[in-house]
């Protein structure tokens, strides 16, 4: 029986009974993903609503795709059309092919729709709660995040039973995840399948990363205990042991693996970062140098260099042999309308995958791009509504993507 039409445009998602439109690859194909109340869909073709239980639109968001919405009636099709989203980020979304769902009032719009678009910023992915942790593939051309909503963005993977907190890209297609359910997952991106779950923690497992060479992933935990597992079947190879031992005191936040796999570095409630022997679980180094807790380290690309960030206020960039302090990064500041006492904490550090550049991430809700060479400062990213989660660059170094409280995730084109 024919029905109503819905012409093209923009859309918002309207029941009262949970989840109601599925997104498919054609209209035969199994569910990829469902939407809940309050997305925003484009329709990109004229459809009939068929006047019963169930109404197709082939729709484009930001890839062609085809949605069927179930209980819907022909008097309760989509009410009005959201506003057409900035012609600048529906063609970058476009054109990237970002497969991302879009939370209700994230869907291509600025925060603030009478703002101007920032020129640098390239698209917007929306979660229904705060974004913890973003990676782009191994490729650059998708983008993961993980969040309090348990899903991460790329295709919606439901296998973590609690709030998703580090991501790390690995060979290929594959990413491994950290979580609050006390462990970790390896992933392919490509099909959603869970390969390898990492489990032996006692604790919510913080942080997560990969080897350069693909065979190893580490992790690190609020037990205040970093492990090194082979990535390939789970095995756990070593306990990286010697942060404070007292509950909450010696809770781990981050760590990162040398490209050679041979060191793996951990960032801690004990306001220090520790570099390992990841083969034997030796301590082989302390830097010392924050007042507050340290959120998180990286490596730099030739392993010569460990990032820092912490809740004092400030990134370091080290001398992984020596330990000495090369450089402070500061200059993050709590917002006027914000905590003058907590909202200059960063979160989260970055290098460049030329080891040029540093980024970072603060309570005062900007991302920060620094020199590495003279901790000279070289831009601010300025945007997220709230506290900015986590960073990272991708594979070319011209953008960085990262993650905030305000529940998206964002991509910027670097100058």
């Amino acid at each position: 029986m024919g029905g109503p039409t819905m012409s093209p445009g923009w859309y918002r998602v309207t029941s009262k009974n949970g989840a109601l439109a599925r997104e498919t690859e054609s209209m035969t194909s199994a569910k990829v993903r469902e939407f809940a109340p309050g997305t925003v869909l484009h329709v990109d073709a004229t459809v009939a609503i068929d006047g019963g239980a169930k109404t197709r639109a082939r729709v484009t968001q930001p890839v062609a795709c085809w949605i069927t919405f179930k209980g819907l009636r022909p008097a309760a099709s989509p009410r009005a059309a959201a506003p057409e989203p900035p012609a600048r980020e529906l063609q970058a979304a476009r054109h990237r092919r970002w497969k991302a769902m879009i939370a209700a009032g994230e869907a291509y719009c600025h925060n603030d729709a009478d703002a101007p678009w920032p020129a640098n910023l390239a698209c917007v992915l929306g979660h229904m709660n705060s974004v913890y942790c973003c990676c782009f593939a191994a490729d650059g051309s998708r983008v993961v995040t993980g969040s309090w909503d348990r899903r991460e963005r790329l295709r919606v993977f439901d296998e973590h039973a609690d709030a998703v907190l580090s991501a790390s890209p690995g060979p290929g297609t594959f990413v491994v995840t950290a979580s609050w359910a006390n462990e970790a997952l390896v992933w392919d991106v490509a099909t959603g399948d869970v390969l390898v779950a990492l489990r032996s923690h006692g604790a919510a497992v913080n942080g997560a990363a990969w080897s350069g060479d693909g065979r190893r992933v580490v992790t690190a935990s609020e037990d205040r205990t970093a492990k090194v597992w082979d990535a390939a079947t789970g095995e756990e190879l070593a306990t990286l042991r010697g942060h404070d031992a007292r509950k909450h005191r010696g809770d781990l936040w981050g760590c990162d693996v040398s490209s050679d796999g041979a060191r793996a570095a951990t960032a801690s409630s004990d306001e220090t970062a520790k570099l390992f022997d990841a083969a034997t679980g030796a301590c082989l180094r302390t830097f010392s140098g924050h007042g507050d807790r340290v959120t998180a380290c990286a490596f730099s690309p030739d392993g010569s260099r460990l990032a820092t960030s912490s809740w004092d206020g400030v990134g370091k960039i080290w001398d992984a042999a020596t330990g000495a302090c090369l450089h402070t990064l500061a200059g993050h500041a709590p917002p006027a309308d914000a905590n003058q006492a907590t909202h200059g904490r960063l979160e989260s550090v970055a290098f460049a995958p030329d080891g040029s550049r540093v980024a970072t991430t603060s309570w005062d809700r900007t991302a920060r791009v620094w020199d590495a060479a003279t901790g000279a400062r070289l831009e601010t990213l300025a945007g997220h509504a709230e506290t900015v989660y986590c960073c990272a660059f991708a594979p070319d170094g011209a953008r960085l993507v990262t993650g905030a409280e305000d529940r998206t995730a964002r991509v910027w084109v670097l100058s």
